[in-house]
């Protein structure tokens, strides 16, 4: 029999209505009733009492003071928001800063409303679970704390909260916030640093258009860089190592920006000299030597090879090495272009005129002259051949390495 509740309305006495929704099985009271269902409903209250796992502590707002990082000596104020879990009255909570001459103000929220405690003083306070336990409740710490940065540089620590189990005996949760404390002088030396690396950009940027490399990217990234060195002069310590930060960042954009309009720049004058060699191959190389061609197709190789390392560093964001390779392509591209413009036959030296007395000379035997030359001018071409062979397989084994993965 299917279960039924009575089910009143305005103006109705229908009675009783099947409790019976679209996708469900009806439940009978036997099932309600049996051993199973009510083990397994006890299982599920008990799941639904235990405490949450996970964090017991939480910021949920502030925790960093304005203008990071501090000024030695300066007056330091911050305040916060901590949310807590706490399953006991013996549970405890303390807090530490490195700030000098500190003072804390603790508020205990529950459910949103609470009263803050009178002023605490010193580096370390602790709060016990009699002060924090409240069950049912929502429960959250609302700190207020004043004090005075360190005169020494360095990392400090600004708020440090530990909750400790029953006892006290081990750290349930903790949160830190630390931040760093700068002098005068280092702020004065990083803005100097800071300037100098943005002139380095402006020559490198204004040697690069003279070179006919595009520099747009450059600039804009000179201009970010610039507008923040001049903010860091003009502002306090926070807000100057900030403005320096982002100086820096943007001269080091545009440093990498040039080498990247470098390295493609030098890679398309690369390949657009390697397709006018291989045009002129086609047309022009059938009046060339054999060992002029070679030497020609192993540049052009070794040209190819350096592009295909250009290609893969610039796509990996690796822009200096990609302009280095890109760079040596195109030498190697010239190198083909110049081997190209080389005239095919060598010619003949010119015999000076000469004055004077005739001097009769014994005649050499007939035809001895010619084969002297003949043979003179042949070892010259096989040292020559020679020469151009050993260029070209020298070439060929720069352009072979190149392809080899590295070990």
């Amino acid at each position: 029999m299917v279960p039924t509740i009575p089910v009143a309305s305005a103006g109705s006495n229908e009675g009783e209505k099947p409790v019976l929704e679209a996708g469900l099985m009806p439940v009978s009271y036997h099932t309600c009733s049996s051993p199973v269902f009510r083990l397994l409903a006890a299982a599920l209250l008990l799941i639904l009492l235990l405490p949450a796992t996970g964090s017991a502590l939480s910021f949920e707002s502030g925790g960093v003071p304005p203008g990071e990082p501090l000024l030695a000596a300066q007056n330091v104020s911050i305040g916060c928001t901590i949310r807590y879990d706490a399953t006991s009255g013996a549970e405890s909570m303390d807090f530490f800063t490195d700030l000098d001459s500190a003072r804390w103000i603790f508020t205990i929220t529950r459910n949103g409303a609470g009263t803050p405690m009178a002023p605490r003083f010193g580096r370390y306070e602790s709060l016990t679970g009699f002060e924090l336990y409240y069950p049912g409740s929502v429960t959250r710490i609302d700190i207020s704390l004043a004090g005075k940065a360190p005169a020494n540089p360095g990392t400090i620590t600004l708020l440090r909260v530990r909750q400790f189990d029953t006892g006290g005996e081990s750290a349930k949760d903790e949160l830190a916030q630390n931040v760093r404390v700068v002098t005068e002088a280092e702020i004065d030396a990083a803005i100097a640093e800071a300037a100098t690396a943005v002139a380095a950009l402006r020559t490198q940027i204004d040697t690069a258009d003279s070179e006919g490399i595009p520099v747009a990217a450059a600039e804009a990234a000179y201009s970010r860089a610039s507008e923040n060195l001049t903010a860091a002069a003009a502002s306090l310590s926070g807000a100057a190592w900030q403005a320096i930060s982002r100086a820096a960042d943007a001269a080091a954009e545009g440093q990498g920006l040039l080498a990247q309009a470098y390295a493609e720049a030098l890679a398309a004058d690369a390949r657009e000299e390697i397709t006018d060699v291989r045009m002129r191959v086609d047309t022009e190389g059938g009046t060339w030597s054999a060992e002029r061609r070679m030497v020609i197709e192993a540049k052009l190789e070794a040209a190819e090879t350096l592009l295909v390392r250009a290609d893969a560093a610039r796509a990996s964001g690796a822009y200096d090495e990609a302009r280095l390779h890109a760079g040596a392509a195109r030498e190697k591209a010239a190198e083909a272009v110049a081997y190209a413009d080389e005239a095919v036959p060598e010619e003949s030296p010119v015999t000076p005129a000469t004055t004077g007395p005739t001097i009769t000379e014994t005649p050499a035997p007939a035809g001895a002259s010619g084969d002297i030359d003949a043979a003179l001018e042949g070892v010259d071409r096989i040292t020559r051949a020679i020469r151009q062979i050993i260029t070209a397989l020298s070439e060929l084994a720069e352009g072979l390495q190149g392809l080899m993965p590295p070990e």
